[in-house]
This record gives C-alpha cells, structure tokens and sequence, in this order.
C-alpha cells in the first residue's frame, strides 16, 4: 500500500507534466494566432497532455500501467456513459427551443464529415443520424481517451486515497475546469462573452466531474468516463448545436458555455452526489509510524 507522502508526489509529478505539455501546446496556437479549428493538431495534443502525464507518471513511480482502469467494466455503465449526456443534452435544448430563447430548426446538410469518413456522401438525415451516434462517438473517444486516462484514469482514484470522493470529485473538476482556461480565455473556445462563458463552462466541468467520477469509481473502469466524455461532445457540439438558431440571446443560454448545461449539468450531479458516501474506494494510504522515543522503553 503506497503512503501518502508517494501518493502526493505522483499527483504533483503528473500536475506539473499536464501544465507544462498543455502550456506548450496551448502557447503554440496562442503565438501563431491559429485558431483551435483550424489547427486540430495541437488541440489533439492539448487533450492528450493528461493521458500522456498520466502514463508518464505511472511509468516513473510503478514501472508499470496498472490503476488506470483499463478494463471495460460492465456494460450497463458504459450504457450510462453513453445515454445520460444525449438525455441531458435533449432536455435543456427542448427547454430552450420551447421557450423560444433558441429556435429549432432542420439545417442540413448534417454529419457530412463523418458519413465521409465510411463512404456515403451528402446523407439524409436518416442516414446521418445512426452514422453520427455510433462512428461519431468512436472518433470523438480518440480526443475525450487522451484526457480521461489522466483525469478519471488516474487523477479521482488517487486524490479519492488521501480525501473523500466527494471532495476528490469536486477538486477533479476544479482542475479539469482550469485546464480549459488557456482556450477559455486566449483562444477561440468561448461564445458570447469570454467571462460568462468561463463562469458557465465551470460550473458545468464540476457537474459533470461529479457524474464521472461516481461512474468510474463504481465501474473501476476509465472507458466508462471516456465514453460519457465523448458521448457529451458528441451531443452538444455535434448535434444539438447545429439545429439551434440564434434568437439574439441564444449563445446566454445554449452550448457548453451557457446557462442551460451549467444548470442541468448540476441537477444531475447532485443525483450522483448523494449516492457517493458509502461506494468503494481506492484504499486509504499508510501513514509512517512514529518512531519511539528513547524515554518510552
């Protein structure tokens, strides 16, 4: 069983890595002006900085790539994985397109990009829509993997050994939230506003931290949060997204840096909140011994 003292310093070790490789990468689109879009390179590199810090880190200390939560786990969680971003992402934009604050509407041409990917040009939207949830989220877990073995491989299961997994669910999404500071406040990874979009962004990080460290935790298995990670992408930046028009006040409430996903991203978490205390946990490190004094004998 490793102490704390090994633990803190394979936490720190794989912090520092994660800043330095994010900061390089992230300073490279900064100096260049490029924005992410048009330089998915370095925002490939960008969300596999935590994956590689992760691996790196494991390699320095064990030797070794045990803990990270490689296996599967039982299909039920990746179903949960999978299904619970699509159903939130339906239920704040159905509000949004109720209540009028963002209109709905069929905009094609849809999914053209990864239909093309297996060979069916110009989809309808039958086609485009079981094309998209299935080969769209296996090419969006190539991106969310390289960030989900660092944050949910590695970073929950160690901070839950030296605090509650509350409080390693919550300190995980801090950090996950500040991670996206670099493109949240010096790229183009913001909408109508760069302050409220950290502000909604945020809280929205934290909320879904919550739901996937519960996930991986009660799973054992990091391809459970890589799949909500992806799943998530998917829904919001890949689907919900494009049939949203902008009503004048639309960017407030729409899309990963709104109110909406912030609010209903929250709702979930707290679901997920009360059923924490009780699950196992990765097991508590030793503490060194004191060493007896000479008077005691």
């Amino acid at each position: 069983m490793e102490s704390r003292e090994r633990i803190r310093r394979k936490l720190v070790t794989f912090l520092v890595v994660v800043f330095c490789l994010t900061s390089f990468f992230a300073g490279l689109l900064i100096v260049s002006g490029e924005t992410a879009q048009a330089n998915p390179g370095h925002v490939f590199a960008i969300m596999w900085s935590p994956g590689i810090a992760a691996i790196l880190t494991c390699l320095f200390f064990q030797r070794n790539l045990r803990g990270l939560g490689w296996k599967l786990g039982k299909p039920r969680y990746l179903l949960l994985g999978y299904a619970l971003p699509l159903f939130i992402g339906l239920v704040t934009y159905s509000v949004i397109w109720i209540s009028g604050v963002g209109d709905f509407q069929v905009i094609t041409p849809f999914g053209t990009n990864t239909s093309g990917i297996v060979g069916i040009e110009n989809p309808s939207l039958r086609v485009a829509f079981p094309v998209m949830l299935t080969v769209g989220l296996l090419l969006r877990m190539v991106f969310a993997l390289g960030e989900e073995i660092g944050w949910r491989g590695f970073l929950v299961p160690h901070l839950a050994k030296m605090m509650s997994l509350r409080k390693a669910a919550l300190l995980s999404g801090a950090i996950w939230a500040a991670y996206h500071l670099p493109g949240l406040l010096f790229l183009d990874y913001y909408s109508g506003g760069r302050l409220k979009s950290v502000v909604f962004f945020s809280i929205m990080a934290i909320g879904a931290s919550v739901i996937m460290a519960w996930i991986r935790i009660v799973s054992g298995s990091l391809w459970t949060a890589a799949t909500f990670h992806a799943s998530h992408n998917l829904a919001i930046q890949g689907i919900f997204d494009h049939f949203t028009v902008d009503t004048g006040q639309t960017t407030f409430f729409a899309g990963e840096f709104g109110l909406g996903l912030a609010l209903a991203y929250t709702v979930a978490a707290v679901w997920f909140w009360k059923r924490m205390p009780g699950l196992p946990t990765p097991a508590q490190p030793t503490r060194p011994r004191a060493t007896p004094s000479a008077h005691s004998a």
